[in-house]
């Protein structure tokens, strides 16, 4: 895990930032992404895409379209997405556990937990693996399949 994002002395981490988070070009984008996903800002979220951006889900359920499955939630005023836990990170491949949670517009709370595996280049996304995220062992081979280096 990297080291933890330091809050004002005395004071908790944000609401949403249960990760330890660096300051490495992964644990930033994953911030920001999470700023615009909170925000409602779908377009804002789909600016931090790379052009030829690519998606596989390897969930049990098998999802292969974000923006499909998020947008129904986007009619939450309350949708936002927790970063959980940091599992390996480095400049360039970052996997971690999140937490998408909201109340639907029927007034139904939800909680999707997630694995993720994502790749960046130059400040964007240029890929994303999802997985189940007690799938610990699948998000790091993944991580380490795409080049991410692990440190003890």
């Amino acid at each position: 895990m990297g080291p933890t994002v330091k809050p004002a002395s005395g004071r908790k981490p944000p609401a949403g930032y249960r990760a330890k988070l660096g300051h490495r070009a992964p644990e930033r984008l994953a911030v920001e992404y999470k700023r615009r996903f909170d925000a409602h800002d779908l377009d804002g979220v789909r600016d931090l895409h790379a052009e030829g951006f690519v998606m596989v889900d390897h969930r049990a359920h098998n999802s292969t379209d974000a923006e499909e499955e998020w947008r129904p939630e986007y009619g939450s005023l309350d949708v936002r997405i927790e970063l959980e836990e940091v599992l390996a990170c480095d400049e360039r491949v970052i996997a971690m556990r999140a937490t998408v949670r909201g109340t639907s517009p029927d007034g139904e709370q939800f909680e999707v937990p997630l694995g993720l595996v994502d790749v960046t280049e130059n400040g964007l996304f240029t890929s994303a693996d999802r997985y189940d995220p007690e799938n610990r062992d699948a998000m790091l081979a993944r991580y380490t399949e795409l080049g991410g280096t692990l440190t003890p």
